[in-house]
């Protein structure tokens, strides 16, 4: 009987990307999924030899189950970018074997798989499908079998009606009927709640389907259950539906057409762009045709058996050349059972207990030598090591650390690492012990050839290993570095940390009533009681019940994410206290009584330091994690404060690097003025803000020191005056002429930065020389390099050049969804690349926009980007109406049609928007825009903050409001007394003294009432991150014209010399402020002030430092 394959290729997709390591190609491209897929392809193949074969895929995500049930398959999380990437590739794949792949946009690539089943069961085929979804186990019949991948890609369950049976005790069309009852998580489907697989399948079984269940619910026992089911009488019909195959597809194909033929060519340049080596290796020897080069680091000895000799106290082994496996039962070794210790050397493993191992007299005198070591983590051997008494000394090499420094990226399990570099699939960690509760340890038959084969496969890696090592230039590091600081680590780990118990229960119990208090003050707010720590039940009382703007939504109700509580921590009291009590609450569960149970019986505790796990090569700290204490609260600093010397002659010490970047600076242009001021400890901000405006170092001022510290940290990253102006507020002009002075003053920094231009020259690394370039404006632009014509820009103006692939295609989209703007790149009718840019959101914009709202002006977003782009970043900006796609001369168009509904201002940066500012009634221009635009507005905003928008309407409004008064009051003057001062009245007569003052008065009054402009209250731009309501602003503290003050500012959480100096540094960074005096002891800083300052400016830059404003003192 001739055979046919139909495989779920999404299903396969995920499967394969999941069950295997991270693989990815020389070029940073992911191939996991592509690699997994074809294992399992070429597995089915082997297998079953087919005739004929096809794959299905999902495509539209809107199928008719969507318009049955608007929920389906909602609560899936988005594909990760990872296999996205992939997905076009695994197309390929199927080309250069020659198989169809067919989708539709109604169906799903079950209903495609069901169709096709179907058809070819008429036509007396035998029928495999291949899937990792139980649903298509329906389908099982006499002539068709489910091949399910029950775990990674290669253990699979054959499901037959006899399985079926066996497994449930159901028929395979009773599977929908199961469904129905119990819904499908994974789908969304919602079944009956509190039905599950057990009672399901115990109805089934007496009432054969869903239907006959819902019409007998009377003899069914259990009142419970009897109400659920009458409940869920709806949902049942429609679950059953929902996991109901559709089997009538229109398809593409006819079955003659599903035989394939693999075309070799098109294989062999695949496997070569993705790398994948061992498969090439097998399609030479299939084809025989030419040699496939094959890398040393590819060339792996065929298998062999491993020889396995159960070692004690008294075997003697030659350790030369040998190498060592320590195995856990977990990855916290310092609480885990050692299961097996393994010396593997030429085909033999020596396998001992932990015991048996460090009671060996060779072993130990091996361990102490200085012969050499190969392991696969150093740091967990040598704690283990040292936990019995032995030290580990000689050179080491430990193939975790060298995968690590060799591709950050990389997984640094040991069977991702032997995966990668022999090609070889070993058992996961998950495969031998299993996962969570279900965690066993094996018998010792599979335990110790598991470690055998882990133990040969580390000095297989050891030469293939050193040599990408050298390639990379990383064998320095390594010895010089790596190793040496895992011994430290491990020294580290052993010796542990002290910790007071006693301070922490203390805190714990004040954080208990801080907790109580918060709680009963937010019920109050809200007017009930409810679980806070609960999203669900906070976002129906914040946005329901106290009726405040949702933010954004999620699948399952309103986000309350933390993000969203900043953006409203200023519209309810409630807000502040909610976060408040999130802070307490994780740090008392986490540190307060999190720390307690962590410490041991002498009074330490014991972090482990991962040295393999930030790409970062930071350091980090688990079980538990000590790194991320909070510093910058008050609660986080009295955490901190338990960690104690474990003696009275120790102490703590704490080193942080100081401005490295500038002294890396200083040192590679040997600029003479940086190092005089590191080597005399002089504040390089301060002395350069002195070199640039020619001033001394007293005479430096806070904004002076600010733009010599952006110039000082942009300067190393080739800052632009663009860059520059955008930072500090101020016009590209001034921005560019600070530049070139610090150029001139340091003219070390602006030799080096002219030196590496001109030995890039030298070298012949030319800049590329564009000819022929044009701009299609608002599309994208086109140039010439070495005679090759180049483009560049939008989707739709790169696809008039080139077809673009599936894949790049869903790129794409994720990239647009996330509010990125991507430019792609074509050379020749061959795409070569994208680029995603974004713009970032000021801090103050979107609370700007609020406030124009509240004052009845509607804020519409015109921009040049896509839909999806330009949707992401005005939802995040809150505007209230979005133009996507919008060229520059249609931005002026718009603006004339919208000022025949109204008056209209128009805020722009670039060139593009000059014509629309030029048009608008108001043109606002950005400070930092570009100088077209600047002339072409009517107001600039110099803060390039949209805040001063609010400000001017504000003003302007009072302004308007204040001549209506005058108006009003001069014309009720004007009738009353002017009459009276020209005697006009009969029987009333004064002197012509004070007629005249009657006249003068009206004037008087007019400026008085004028001048009540001063008082108006604005909301202005805050130097905080945190935006601070109009509320929080009336209070400042003034100085009078022409002269110096001084006041005391009492603050809170000081605890050191660094908070003292990190305090000063804040406060002299502010305008107003021309020194400060700061003591922590006294909890107080003394502030020379030489203008006005407001309160909530103070109050908002020591919150963003971590500490509270209590109040200040006049000290004049």
């Amino acid at each position: 009987m001739d055979k046919i394959i139909l495989i779920d290729g999404n299903s396969l997709s995920y499967r394969a990307f999941y069950a295997m390591p991270a693989l990815k190609n020389k070029k940073g491209l992911y191939t996991n999924s592509v690699y997994g897929f074809t294992l399992m392809l070429e597995k089915i193949l082997a297998d079953t030899n087919p005739k004929y074969a096809l794959v299905a895929f999902d495509k539209g995500k809107q199928t008719f189950r969507h318009q049955s049930y608007e929920a389906y398959k909602g609560t899936r999380d988005k594909t990760p970018s990872e296999l996205v990437e992939q997905f076009g590739y695994v197309r390929e794949l199927l080309d250069s074997y020659g198989i169809k792949y067919e989708e539709h946009f109604d169906y799903e690539a079950d209903d495609i798989i069901g169709s096709y089943a179907k058809i070819a069961e008429k036509e007396g085929l035998e029928v495999i499908i291949v899937t990792g979804d139980k649903d298509l186990t329906q389908l099982a019949s006499e002539n068709i079998t489910i091949y399910y991948t029950k775990r990674g890609v290669t253990d699979i369950d054959y499901y037959t009606p006899e399985f079926i049976a066996e497994k449930y005790g159901l028929t395979p069309e009773q599977i929908v009927d199961m469904k129905g009852l119990m819904g499908d998580k994974s789908d969304n489907i919602p079944g009956i709640a509190g039905v599950g697989e057990k009672t399901a399948i115990k109805l089934l079984t007496e009432y054969k389907t869903v239907e006959n269940v819902l019409e007998n619910i009377d003899n069914i026992s259990g009142k419970k259950l009897k109400e659920r089911l009458t409940e869920g009488r709806e949902d049942a019909l429609l679950s059953k539906k929902l996991a109901t195959i559709y089997t009538e597809v229109p398809v593409d194909n006819k079955l003659e057409d599903l035989t394939y033929s693999e075309n070799v060519e098109l294989k062999r340049e695949l496997f070569e762009k993705l790398e994948f080596v061992s498969f090439l290796r097998k399609l030479s020897q299939e084809t025989s045709t030419e040699e496939v080069s094959v890398t040393a680091e590819e060339n792996v000895a065929s298998k062999k058996e491993i020889n396995i000799v159960l070692a004690d106290k008294n075997t003697k082994i030659d350790f030369t050349d040998s190498t060592l496996h320590v195995e856990c039962y977990t990855e916290d070794y310092h609480n885990s059972d050692v299961v097996g210790i393994v010396v593997y050397k030429e085909g033999t493993a020596y396998i001992f207990s932990e015991e048996q191992f460090f009671t060996n007299e060779f072993v130990v005198d091996y361990l102490q030598s200085e012969i050499s070591k190969t392991v696969y983590d150093f740091k967990k051997i040598l704690f283990i090591a040292k936990r019995n008494g032995v030290d580990i000394n000689g050179e080491v090499f430990d193939v975790k650390i060298v995968s690590y420094l060799i591709d950050v990226n990389a997984k640094t399990e040991i069977d991702k690492i032997i995966f990668n570099y022999l090609g070889k699939i070993i058992s996961s960690d998950e495969e031998i012990y299993g996962k969570g509760a279900k965690r066993t340890l094996p018998a010792q038959e599979v335990i110790n050839p598991y470690i055998a084969e882990i133990a040969e496969s580390i000095a297989l890696m050891k030469p293939l290993m050193e040599g990408r090592l050298s390639e990379e230039n990383m064998t320095d590091l390594y010895k010089d570095i790596e190793i040496k600081v895992a011994k430290v680590l491990a020294n580290m780990e052993f010796e542990g940390i002290h910790v007071s118990k006693k301070a922490l229960e203390e805190m714990s119990a004040e954080f208990d009533e801080r907790i109580k208090t918060l709680e009963a003050s937010i019920y109050t707010l809200a007017g009930s009681e409810f679980n806070i720590a609960s999203p669900k039940q906070l976002g129906v009382v914040l946005f329901e019940d106290l009726g405040l703007p949702p933010i954004k939504k999620t699948k399952t109700g309103y986000s309350t994410a933390v993000e969203v509580l900043e953006q409203l921590q200023h519209s309810h009291e409630i807000i502040p206290l909610i976060m408040e009590y999130r802070t307490i609450t994780k740090l008392n569960s986490t540190y307060a009584k999190g720390l307690v149970k962590d410490i041991t019986r002498e009074g330490k505790i014991h972090t482990r330091y991962e040295q393999t796990l930030a790409q970062t090569g930071r350091l980090s700290s688990v079980n538990p994690n000590l790194q991320n204490i909070p510093t910058r609260i008050e609660e986080g600093k009295k955490i901190r404060k338990a960690f104690v010397p474990a003696s009275d002659d120790r102490v703590i010490l704490s080193i942080d690097y100081s401005q490295i970047e500038l002294r890396v600076l200083a040192h590679i242009a040997q600029d003479v003025g940086m190092i005089d001021a590191f080597k005399h400890d002089v504040d390089i901000h301060t002395k350069t803000a002195s070199d640039v405006n020619g001033v001394s170092l007293d005479e430096v001022t806070s904004s002076m020191r600010r733009e010599a510290k952006a110039v000082n940290f942009g300067i190393v990253y080739g800052i632009s005056d663009f860059g520059l102006s955008n930072n500090l507020g101020i016009t590209r002009k001034r921005a560019k002429e600070f530049i070139d002075k610090y150029l001139e003053t340091f003219k070390g920094v602006d030799k080096y930065m002219t030196d590496i231009v001109d030995f890039a020259k030298e070298q012949s690394i030319d800049a590329v020389k564009v000819d022929s370039f044009k701009v299609f404006i608002g599309n994208g632009i086109e140039g010439s390099i070495n005679h090759a014509l180049v483009h560049a820009g939008s989707l739709r103006f790169i696809k008039q050049y080139i077809s673009l692939d599936f894949t790049l295609l869903t790129l794409y989209e994720k990239l647009t969804s996330e509010g990125k703007t991507p430019i792609l790149f074509e050379k020749n009718k061959k795409y070569m690349g994208l680029i995603a840019v974004s713009d970032i959101i000021k801090e103050d914009s979107a609370f700007a926009i609020s406030k124009l709202r509240k004052l009845g002006i509607k804020t519409i977003m015109m921009t040049g980007d896509n839909e999806k782009t330009a949707h992401a970043i005005g939802m995040k900006a809150g505007v209230d109406q979005i133009f996507a796609n919008v060229l520059p001369d249609a931005k002026e168009k718009n603006i004339t049609q919208w000022k025949e509904q109204g008056l209209v201002a128009m805020v722009g940066d670039g060139i593009n928007d000059a014509p629309a500012l030029a048009s608008a009634d108001i043109g606002m221009a950005i400070g930092a825009g570009t100088d077209v635009a600047i002339e072409s507005a009517d107001v600039v905003l110099v803060n390039s903050s949209l805040m001063d928008i609010v400000s001017a309407v504000q003003l302007s409004r009072a302004t308007l409001k204040n001549v209506y008064q005058n108006l009003f009051w001069g014309f009720a003057y004007n009738m009353t007394l002017i009459p009276l001062a020209a005697g006009l009245y009969p029987n009333i007569h004064i002197t012509p003294m004070w007629g005249a003052a009657i006249m003068a008065l009206s004037s008087v009054t007019v400026c008085l009432n004028a001048l009540r402009l001063n008082n108006v209250k604005l909301t202005r731009p805050t130097e905080s991150s945190n935006i601070v309501d109009q509320k929080e602003m009336n209070t400042s503290i003034s100085v009078k014209e022409n002269k110096e003050m001084k006041v005391a500012i009492t603050i809170e959480g000081m605890m050191c010399g660094h908070c003292e100096m990190m305090v000063k540094k804040a406060f002299e960074e502010m305008d107003a402020v021309i020194s400060a005096e700061v003591s922590h002891e006294k909890g107080q800083a003394i502030l020379t002030l030489k203008s006005a300052i407001q309160e909530a400016d103070i109050k908002a830059m020591l919150e963003s430092k971590g500490y509270k404003f209590k109040h200040f003192k006049n000290l004049d």
